[in-house]
C-alpha cells in the first residue's frame, strides 16, 4: 500500500495518487460498496487476484507456483508486444490504460535517441503499466489465453505482426520461456509464433530429425474394425514393418524410422474415425511433439512411399495381419503406455544395476551415473511399451528438463549400445537384471496375462 503512515484516513482507505487531482490521495473505502464512483474490478478480476495471491500461500507448491509465475511473464510480454491485437478482449477504460502505457514507453525510447537505456527505464514488453486499469486488464488477458483451450490458436492469431525474436524490449522473456515456464505453456507459444517454427522444427532432436512423412498422411484408407487401436504401439515392431512391405528378410535400418512412425499413425487412423492429429495424441506423442509440422527435405526413403497404391495396399495387409490374430495375442500398448507414463527406474534399483555393472570383468568407459540412469530407465519403459526411447518418461518434466528432448540424444546413444551389447561387452552382465525388471514391470501392466 502506498503511504502506509498518511494520518486522517482510516485504515482501509486507499491511498493511491488520484490521478484526477494533483498531491491527492484517492480515498476510497475498500471495505465498502457504498459510494462508489470510480471503475472497480469485476468478479473474474477479483477471482484472478485471488488465485495469484493463493500461489504465495506455503501449501502451494513453489515450482507450481515458480512456473504460473513465469507463463504470466511470458504471455503478459506478447500480450503487450502484439498490441493493439488483444484490444478487442478489453473493455475501452482498460485498453485506453495499455495504450497509455505503451506510448509512455515509446516516448521514452524516443528521447533516448541512440542512447543505450540505463537498466530497461521500464521499456520492456514484461514491465506491466502502473496503472492499476492497465495492469489488470493486461493480466486478465493472459489469464484468459493461458486457460484457454484453444490457447494456439489465440495466440497465433495475436501474434501476427509480432516484433522479431532478438527486439530487446523482449529482454529476457525468451530465456524465462525457456527455462521457467511449464511445458505446455512453452509448447503452445513457440507453436505460435511465426519466427520460432523453423527454428524449433530444424532442431537436432531424436524425434524431430525425422518425425514422420507428412506427404503420406494425405492417403485415404479404407477403415479396418476388425483390429483396436489399443495394439498398435508407438514403435511398429520389425515383423509388422516386414508384413508391411511384403517381405519377411528385409533388413531393418535407423532410415526406415520415419516410414514407420507414419505406418503406425495410420493404423490408428485406419481403425477409427481419429484425423491425424488425434492419432498423434493416442499414441502417447506429447505436446510439443506435432509430427504434422515436420520440415524435412530428406527425400523419401523407400519408393514404395510414391506409390499410393502400394502404401494402401500395404497398409490393408498389416491390418489384416493384426485382425487375425487371437485375441489372448494381442497386446493393449495403449494400457502399458498410461500404467506406464510416470514410471521411471528407482534410485534403489539403479544403485544395484550400477553395481553390477562396476564389477564387469572387462575393462569400460563408465558413462556419468545420471546419464546411465536415464538410459537404462529409458530400456526397460521400451521393452515393455514398445513406445521409442526418446518418449520415455525419464526424459519428460518432473525426471528430466523441460522439452529439452535435444540433450538426451547421449542417454539414447548409450541405451542403443547397451541393448546391442556383444558377448564381450560388460554391459552383457546387466541385461538379463534389464529383463526381469521389464518382466517384472509387465505383470504390473497385464496382470491377467
Amino acid at each position: 500500500m502506498n503511504q502506509p503512515g498518511l494520518s486522517g484516513l482510516h485504515p482501509t482507505c486507499c491511498r493511491n495518487h488520484d490521478p484526477d487531482g494533483a498531491g491527492t490521495v484517492c480515498g476510497q473505502r475498500l471495505d465498502q460498496q457504498e459510494g462508489r464512483t470510480r471503475l472497480f474490478p469485476s468478479s473474474a478480476l477479483v477471482d484472478l487476484q485471488t488465485r495469484l495471491d493463493s500461489l504465495l500461500s506455503p501449501d502451494v507448491d513453489p515450482a507450481q507456483a515458480f512456473e504460473t509465475f513465469a507463463n504470466f511473464q511470458v504471455v503478459t510480454a506478447i500480450v503487450l508486444a502484439t498490441w493493439p491485437s488483444s484490444a478487442p478482449m478489453m473493455n475501452s477504460e482498460q485498453a485506453a490504460a495499455v495504450e497509455e502505457h505503451l506510448a509512455s514507453q515509446s516516448s521514452v525510447i524516443a528521447k533516448s535517441g541512440h542512447r543505450p537505456l540505463r537498466g530497461d527505464a521500464g521499456v520492456t514488453w514484461a514491465h506491466l503499466p502502473r496503472s492499476p486499469v492497465g495492469t489488470a486488464a493486461v493480466l486478465s488477458v493472459a489469464d484468459q489465453l493461458l486457460h484457454s483451450p484453444s490457447m494456439r490458436k489465440e495466440l497465433t492469431e495475436l501474434t501476427g505482426k509480432i516484433p522479431d525474436r532478438t527486439a530487446k524490449r523482449w529482454a529476457t522473456t525468451w530465456k524465462i520461456l525457456k527455462e521457467e515456464a511449464s511445458p505446455d505453456c512453452r509448447t503452445q507459444v513457440e507453436e505460435a509464433l511465426p519466427w520460432s517454427r523453423q527454428r524449433r522444427l530444424s532442431s537436432s532432436a531424436p524425434w524431430t530429425r525425422n518425425r514422420i512423412i507428412p506427404s503420406l498422411m494425405t492417403t485415404a484408407l479404407d477403415k479396418q474394425h476388425t483390429y483396436v487401436p489399443e495394439n498398435i504401439p508407438q514403435e511398429l515392431p520389425d515383423r509388422w514393418f516386414r508384413i508391411f512391405l511384403n517381405d519377411p528378410v528385409i533388413p531393418i535400418t535407423a532410415r526406415t524410422r520415419r516410414l514407420r512412425r507414419t505406418i503406425a499413425i495410420q493404423l490408428i487412423q485406419a481403425s477409427t474415425d481419429m484425423n491425424s492429429e488425434e492419432a498423434i495424441e493416442y499414441l502417447g506423442i506429447p505436446p510439443g511433439m506435432n509430427a504434422l509440422d515436420s520440415w524435412n527435405t530428406e527425400p523419401v526413403l523407400h519408393a514404395l512411399c510414391d506409390d499410393t497404391v502400394r502404401l494402401r495396399a500395404g497398409i490393408t495387409r498389416l491390418a489384416e495381419h493384426l485382425a487375425s490374430l487371437p485375441l489372448d495375442g494381442r497386446v493393449n500398448y495403449r494400457h502399458r503406455r498410461q500404467h506406464c507414463a510416470s514410471w521411471h527406474l528407482s534410485a534403489e534399483a539403479f544403485d544395484a544395476l550400477h553395481a553390477q555393472l562396476t564389477v564387469a570383468p572387462t575393462r569400460l568407459l563408465h558413462p556419468r551415473p545420471e546419464r546411465l540412469h536415464k538410459a537404462l530407465s529409458a530400456i526397460i519403459w521400451r521393452r515393455v511399451t514398445k513406445g521409442e526411447y526418446c518418449l520415455a518418461p525419464c526424459f519428460w518434466p518432473p525426471f528430466g528438463p523441460a522439452r529439452r528432448i535435444d540433450a538426451t540424444t547421449a542417454e539414447i546413444s548409450l541405451a542403443r549400445r547397451i541393448e546391442r551389447a556383444g558377448p564381450q561387452s560388460p554391459y552383457q552382465a546387466i541385461l538379463p537384471m534389464l529383463e526381469r525388471h521389464a518382466n517384472s514391470l509387465l505383470t504390473t501392466c497385464d496382470p491377467s496375462g
